[in-house]
Order: structure tokens, then C-alpha cells, then sequence
């Protein structure tokens, strides 16, 4: 796996910068007292840390389930048409909680390939299983900065449920599934990311 997605003391990488610099900034506005303005500096660095924030996840055994990119709860569940697979699809969204960890956790075991059509690959990655049943994870609201959800190379592997690129500003992801997949979530339902399993694939067992 790519280093940049591991942890370091819990937290990502990506957060450590602005966590010192408010570190810092606390420190020296109270030491020149000013105890109100390090007091917002101090949240500040809660809120960061918080944001930044990669727990451990206890990732479910069945590896042919679907489970949660993101922490955050369920939105909409039905059927549409997927530009990036290029036919139907069932279509989990999903609310982004932005204090549910930083990492985008990949839904299944397989491998990464290029969407069809260029546009659809710039906040998109599709995953293809060993089995061959594809699935696309989608960035529906909210920026990327200009990553796919799923940070490696197309044609490399990743892990069910696994570390495999950073949420970022992301608000909301889409899940697209088999047509026939089973669903194991509803509306409402809350999730977390890389223990929840959003769908059972189509003819697989449980």
C-alpha cells in the first residue's frame, strides 16, 4: 500500500502540517496572553484533528461484500444509469460525515480500471473484482482537489476495505453496483467505512 494513506499516531499524514502550525499558534498567543484567541486557536486544532482523524477499522470477512468508502449515512438508494460502467446501475449515495476519518476505504478486493469516457474518471475510479462483477465509486459533491477517490494507478490492486486514497473535501460519494447486487443497508442508515457492508454482489454468499 502506498505510504501516504497509512496513518501516523492516528491521524493522516496530510493533517500533521496544519495541526503544528495551530499547535504553535496557541502556544504563542497565550504565552502573550491572550487567553481568548488561543482558546479558538485550541478548537481549531480540535477540529483539525478531528478531520484528519484515521481510526482502525474492524473490516468484515466476507471479501466479496461491498462495504462503506466513507463513514456518514445513507441518502438515496435506486437504480440508475452508470456513465462510468457504461450501463444500469444500482446507486448507493452517501453522506460524508467529515469527523467519520480521513481515509476513502476501497469497497471491494480487484482491480483498478480506466472509465470509458475521460470525464468520467476525474472524480471517479472503477474497480473491477476478481470475479468480474465492476464497481464505480463516485465524488457526487464536494472536491477531490483533482485525485480520483481511490489514489493508485490504474491496472494496480486494492484491498477490500483497505486504506486506498483520502476523502479530502469530499460531502457526498455514490456507490455503483451490479443491478442485481443484494442490499444490506436502507435509507437513514448510518455507516462506517470499511466495516459496514453497503451490498452482498449478485449470486454470492453471504
Amino acid at each position: 500500500m502506498q505510504r501516504s494513506f497509512l496513518p501516523m499516531l492516528g491521524m493522516a499524514r496530510e493533517g500533521w502540517l496544519p495541526l503544528t502550525f495551530l499547535l504553535a499558534a496557541s502556544s504563542v498567543v497565550l504565552s502573550h496572553g491572550h487567553p481568548l484567541v488561543a482558546t479558538f486557536a485550541v478548537l481549531g486544532v480540535a477540529l483539525v484533528a478531528g478531520f484528519f482523524q484515521e481510526p482502525e477499522r474492524n473490516i468484515p470477512a466476507s471479501a466479496l461484500s461491498v462495504v462503506s468508502p466513507v463513514s456518514g449515512r445513507v441518502i438515496s438508494i435506486g437504480d440508475r444509469s452508470c456513465s462510468v460502467l457504461d450501463r444500469s446501475a444500482l446507486s448507493v449515495r452517501i453522506r460524508v460525515n467529515p469527523f467519520g476519518g480521513y481515509a476513502l476505504r476501497a469497497p471491494v478486493e480487484g482491480v483498478l480500471r480506466e472509465p470509458p469516457h475521460a470525464s468520467s474518471g476525474r472524480c471517479s475510479s472503477w474497480v473491477r473484482t476478481d470475479e468480474g462483477e465492476d464497481i464505480a465509486l463516485c465524488v457526487t459533491c464536494g472536491s477531490m482537489l483533482g485525485q480520483r477517490p481511490l489514489g493508485f494507478g490504474y491496472g494496480q490492486r486494492v484491498g477490500h476495505g483497505r486504506r486506498s486514497g483520502a476523502r479530502r473535501f469530499a460531502l457526498e460519494v455514490e456507490l455503483l453496483l451490479p443491478a442485481a447486487s443484494r442490499l444490506a443497508v436502507k435509507a437513514g442508515d448510518r455507516v462506517t467505512s470499511g466495516e459496514s457492508i453497503i451490498v452482498h454482489l449478485p449470486g454470492r454468499s453471504t
